[in-house]
């Protein structure tokens, strides 16, 4: 039988106020658990969530600090967010030994929750511990939906960690990683392959050597211009004075037709004088011809007075067909190129100076100039791809007839080669003196030796190879 005594010293409503001070602490936990997962699920950047859990985790589970790692597949994380600190500085002596730390646990296969100490650490690492952390840490990893690890948070204090702290921080994990990679795991496709980063830069280096064994043909751009095939060089006949022109730039002309006239008033005064000379030696040779009937003697000077009229009358003749020459016609049916009326008009020119051309304005080829540093080897019948400046965006095909094999000063004051290329369409002809630019098509090479060409000819010109 029960001892009245005793049983009256049992109070029957303490352990229902026991069981409900019980209920409200786990019911007050429970709430602080949904508070924390919602918060971290509705930060908006790596920095606000790295801030959330390492230092609002304080208010379910007490530890001295605590700190945010970020792992990616290559094996090199970085430290994130260090509890009581604003920013986590890379090159800080703590930040550098932890990611050491870091380093060589990821390398394991799996990374589980669990307690971690100096022991658990390789002898270069153990060292240092007791300098940064307290005894007893604890490593809570974090896992993105499909199970990779994403990150890891990592608690320190002095305390051991007891089973209801790590079932807690187990069910925190699971939402802490599902917010994480939310955030951090899923930013671009590069960021969700599985590839690490020396095997994406053994594939960069294999696609590197590849396209530069990739085949290629040589090409190079010169300045063009579209000039007349057959033109007919019009050239000063006489030494003097353009007194005008009869034809305007680009006029067509045709055979025969006056393009301008030379000033005559000199041939006319020089015409005028010899005329005088010879009437003057005409009229000399007469009277001493009359005295030779008379007198013998006289007979021996008339050989000479007849060469000096012959003479005067060369020089007659001579004037009377420069007087013809003063005006210069058309050689043939065209047009006439010169670049303006003005630059002419009242210049001397020399005998034989070229004035114009006249062309026929549907016989054209194209003249470029090709400088010598860029220069390549061409072919005659090589193709080439003119892009006018008036119509960058269509090209004209030609072929390659003629390649000069000296080079010369081109009008840019620069050495040059001249190629003359001819159109492969004669219908739809450029107008002459249209410029552009010409591209030019050579042999086939590898992709390497077209990118190298230039910097080796001037490694090779820099050394003197």
């Amino acid at each position: 039988m029960l001892n009245p005594e005793n049983s009256s010293t049992i109070n029957p409503a303490a352990k229902p106020r026991a069981d409900v001070a019980g209920s409200d602490r786990s019911l007050r936990l429970l709430a602080q658990v949904l508070e924390l997962e919602k918060r971290v699920r509705h930060c908006e950047s790596e920095t606000e969530i790295g801030f959330t859990l390492c230092n609002e985790t304080h208010n379910l589970v007490r530890y001295r600090q605590s700190l945010l790692w970020k792992h990616n597949t290559a094996g090199q994380g970085k430290v994130i967010t260090v509890s009581g600190l604003v920013t986590a500085e890379k090159n800080a002596p703590f930040i550098v030994w932890i990611s050491k730390v870091f380093r060589h646990l990821t390398l394991s296969d799996s990374i589980e929750l669990k307690p971690l100490g100096a022991p658990d650490l390789p002898e270069a690492l153990q060292q240092e511990w007791s300098d940064w952390l307290p005894e007893q840490g604890l490593l809570v990893p974090l896992h993105s939906p499909q199970g990779e690890l994403t990150g890891i948070l990592f608690l320190v204090r002095e305390a051991p960690w007891n089973d209801s702290e790590l079932t807690l921080l187990a069910s925190l994990a699971d939402a802490y990683g599902h917010a994480w990679f939310a955030l951090s795991g899923k930013k671009s496709l590069l960021s969700s392959l599985t590839i690490n980063r020396n095997k994406v830069t053994l594939l960069l280096v294999i696609l590197f050597v590849a396209l530069c064994f990739f085949p290629i043909r040589q090409s190079v751009i010169a300045p063009a211009e579209v000039i007349p095939r057959n033109p007919v060089i019009v050239r000063s006949a006489v030494d003097g004075v353009i007194k005008e022109f009869q034809v305007q730039p680009n006029q067509v002309v045709k055979k025969d037709q006056p393009l301008l006239v030379f000033d005559d008033a000199r041939i006319a005064n020089q015409l005028e004088i010899a005329i005088k000379a010879m009437q003057s030696a005409e009229a000399e040779y007469r009277q001493a011809a009359q005295q030779a009937v008379f007198d013998s003697s006289s007979k021996a000077g008339l050989s000479a007075l007849r060469g000096q009229v012959e003479q005067h009358a060369a020089e007659v003749g001579y004037y009377q067909g420069l007087l013809e020459r003063i005006v210069i016609r058309s050689p043939r049916d065209g047009i006439a190129i010169f670049d303006d009326v003005n630059d002419w008009v009242g210049r001397p020119v020399a005998l034989g100076e070229r004035i114009l051309l006249v062309a026929d304005p549907n016989d054209v080829e194209l003249e470029i100039q090709l400088p010598v540093a860029d220069a390549i080897a061409l072919e005659s019948g090589a193709d080439v791809q003119l892009f006018l400046n008036v119509s960058a965006h269509k090209s004209i095909p030609a072929e390659l007839r003629f390649l000069s094999y000296q080079a010369g000063m081109n009008p840019a004051g620069a050495f040059a080669y001249r190629l003359v290329a001819e159109y492969r369409n004669a219908e739809d002809l450029p107008r002459i003196g249209l410029k552009g630019s010409a591209k030019l098509y050579g042999e086939k090479t590898i992709l390497a030796v077209y990118l190298l060409r230039r910097p080796y000819f001037a490694v090779r010109q820099y050394l003197g190879l």
